[in-house]
């Protein structure tokens, strides 16, 4: 089962209370002690901010990690094998739809993981994502060291995660090919997302009809 525990991590900082960003249900992931794994409740309803304005306290949150948008991805997916995208949502997610090209790994993958993930990285890039940002950021906190060391060009989170690429139409595949939807983690943030109809909460057997633009990451 997902764990979705109170984000501790942002506790303290006071831009959260300027743009009203509730820190329930952000995504991270913090193991129990047990070792056992149990979710806390997101809230279902609520007003939400803005996606803009949680990308801007992501990144204030983690100025030690480098941040891109989608059309600096999109220009990085067209150097070919330059580029490693790690995906680092639960596989219900993945598995609704994805970017194309990504690998997945675990929010609570461990570096090691990682490194095993990206495969081979002389000089190549390495971007995660999430659904927002939050969970791919501090993975790419705690991994950026050792990816560079391995020889990785640079290591990006990509600013609005999976929500801000699907709300720009770009392009997303699942397993039966191409496809319109994406998972919304949960209902309180999956208010993120603008077309509603086409959030969901897990795998559909048939994929969303085609879109009408290039705009995608091939």
């Amino acid at each position: 089962m997902r764990i979705r525990t109170i984000a501790g991590f942002l506790a303290g900082f006071g831009l959260l209370s300027l743009v009203g960003i509730s820190v329930s249900g952000l995504g991270l992931y913090d193991a129990p002690a047990n070792g056992g794994q149990a979710a806390a409740d997101a809230p279902a309803s609520g007003r939400i901010s803005s996606l803009s304005a949680i990308e801007s306290v992501i990144g204030v949150t983690y100025a030690d990690v480098s941040h891109i948008g989608p059309d600096e991805l999109k220009r990085l997916a067209g150097d070919g094998d330059e580029l490693v995208l790690l995906d680092v949502r639960e596989e219900d997610e993945y598995q609704v739809s994805h970017i194309s090209g990504a690998v997945r790994v675990s929010p609570a993958a461990s570096v090691e993981d990682v490194l095993k993930a990206a495969g081979t990285l002389k000089g190549r890039t390495v971007v995660v994502y999430c659904s927002v940002g939050a969970r791919s950021s501090t993975l790419a906190r705690k991994a950026q060291s050792s990816l560079k060391k391995t020889g990785a060009a640079g290591v990006y989170n990509l600013s609005g995660g999976i929500f801000r690429w699907h709300n720009e139409s770009r392009k997303l595949i699942n397993a039966a090919g191409e496809t319109q939807l994406v998972h919304k983690f949960d209902p309180y943030w999956g208010q993120l997302v603008q077309r509603q109809e086409l959030a969901v909460s897990e795998p559909q057997l048939a994929v969303g009809e085609p879109f009408a633009n290039e705009s995608g990451c091939d």
